[in-house]
């Protein structure tokens, strides 16, 4: 695999782990968010539910001193009205509520609901009949009481609920901070895994280039005599590795022939020295004989000087002689 490749596949990696640690971080933070919204509108809407139940309570308390005050029947069309959406919320608490001391509570407000209904049914049958006296008396001793236990359970109720809420958003929270610090450990961990990945790639790709430069260094100090260097990889670096051994074995093979060379050259340098002494040492005794000879010509040359004036005297005399014998000549003439 070439370097390119592998840095591309340790970039495709950490890539990966990037998309690994965004896609924990969004699955972890869209349920805590689903989780929240679900458990936000459970809550919430079991408040609304109770706070229904509390004004339904109290528009059953209203329409039934309505229908007592007035004695009109469209208060009692109401109360039963509120009655039948009483039942409705009652059906739809018992499917959200089942646990807790919120079950107890709505148990409660439904017992409290029902016994309140037949206080209510026996205060009308007295005023259809026009018994102010007996409804009035049930209206203090049973009615009122009843409808304020009732508002007192829907308030604990709604208290209760409105806790559960607290404690529900507390938890969240919690759940929130254990999702940041679950994404912070991942993604401290993606981050020293990536640095792992640098750094080994690094080294990888950076220790053969230095045993290279090192091998390099000592050749350019002269030593020869390291191995060859191993070739781990079929990469550019591995390239570079078998080209360096090729070059170091071209130069050992050339300083060999540097040196084979130059062994001849030493010889041959030997073999001339020693005839160059040979050379000198007869050109010193030609020097010696031409010496020699040159002393021998100088007294040969002083002999011939001295012959030669030998016979220029020579020649003189002769010529005195001729000169004396011509004029005797000539004075033997005239006689």
């Amino acid at each position: 695999m070439s370097i390119r490749k592998k840095l591309f596949s340790g970039f495709i990696f950490i890539l990966l782990l990037t998309l690994v640690v965004a896609f924990i971080g969004w699955n972890q933070i869209t349920s805590v968010n689903a989780t929240y919204k679900s458990l936000m509108d459970d809550r919430v809407n079991k408040i609304i539910q109770v706070k229904e139940v509390k004004y339904l309570t109290a528009s059953e308390a209203k329409n039934v001193r309505g229908y007592l005050i007035t004695g009109d029947e469209h208060h009692l069309q109401s109360y039963q009205e509120d009655r039948k959406r009483f039942e409705e919320l009652k059906g739809a608490l018992q499917q959200s509520v089942k646990q807790g001391q919120g079950v107890v509570l709505l148990n409660e407000i439904i017992g409290l609901e029902t016994e309140y209904d037949k206080v209510v049914q026996e205060i009308i049958s007295y005023k259809k009949i026009n018994d102010v006296k007996t409804y009035s008396r049930l209206v203090q001793e049973k009615c009122v009481p009843q409808a304020n236990k009732m508002a007192e359970a829907a308030q604990k109720l709604e208290d209760y609920q409105k806790e559960q809420l607290d404690a529900s958003i507390l938890s969240t929270g919690e759940t929130v901070s254990q999702v940041k610090r679950t994404i912070e450990l991942v993604t401290l961990a993606a981050l020293l895994l990536g640095c792992l990945i640098a750094l080994f790639m690094g080294r990888l790709i950076s220790n053969p280039i230095v045993v290279v430069m090192n091998s390099l260094k000592r050749i350019a100090a002269g030593d020869m005599t390291m191995a060859d260097l191993e070739v781990k990889s079929k990469d550019e670096l591995g390239q570079m590795a078998l080209s360096f051994n090729t070059m170091k074995s071209n130069l050992r093979g050339l300083l060999f022939k540097i040196n084979k060379s130059a062994e001849q050259v030493a010889l041959s340098s030997k073999n001339v020295y020693i005839g160059s002494e040979i050379a000198v040492a007869a050109a010193q005794q030609v020097t010696t004989a031409v010496q020699e000879i040159s002393s021998s010509a100088g007294h040969q040359m002083n002999s011939m000087e001295e012959s030669k004036r030998a016979m220029a005297e020579s020649a003189d005399g002769l010529q005195r002689i001729a000169e004396s014998s011509a004029i005797a000549a000539d004075s033997s003439t005239k006689h």
